[in-house]
């Protein structure tokens, strides 16, 4: 009691001046009742913050989930890219291949021309020496 009459005491002191030019007269009545609702106001902020910290949790936990999807989901598609850039190497070695092959062919082409060319050639040399031949061999005996 003497700790109620100590705070009014220094509530009286702090507030002279300010509220009345006059002393304040505060009742231990209306300092219960005050307290009383304090009381039930500072349970009621800690209800609602309970709540809200219930809700933080709930947020945190489907952020959480999803962040969890997301990294899945960017795993999955690095697995994917992975494959992609296997399928890549493979198909440019698929090319390289194709167009080794592609010179080849086209060098050959290349012989097979020049050495059919030299076949025309020589055909018109020998057609020439025929027909430059007489057409009756005599034979002597």
């Amino acid at each position: 009691m003497d700790d109620v009459h100590g705070l009014v005491a220094e509530a009286e002191e702090s507030l002279k001046g300010r509220l009345h030019p006059a002393q304040v007269l505060v009742s231990n009545e209306s300092l219960v009742q005050s307290s009383r609702t304090q009381n039930k106001t500072l349970l009621l902020i800690n209800e609602k913050l309970d709540g809200v910290q219930l809700s933080l949790k709930k947020l945190e936990y489907d952020i959480n989930a999803r962040v969890d999807a997301v990294q899945a989901s960017v795993d999955d598609w690095g697995k994917r890219l992975t494959e992609l850039e296997k399928k890549q190497q493979l198909q440019d070695v698929a090319l390289e291949g194709h167009e080794r092959f592609t010179r080849d062919v086209n060098g050959f082409k290349a012989e097979t021309n020049t050495a059919l060319g030299e076949v025309k050639d020589n055909i018109k040399v020998l057609d020439a020496a025929l027909k430059s031949m007489p057409k009756t061999i005599k034979v002597g005996m």
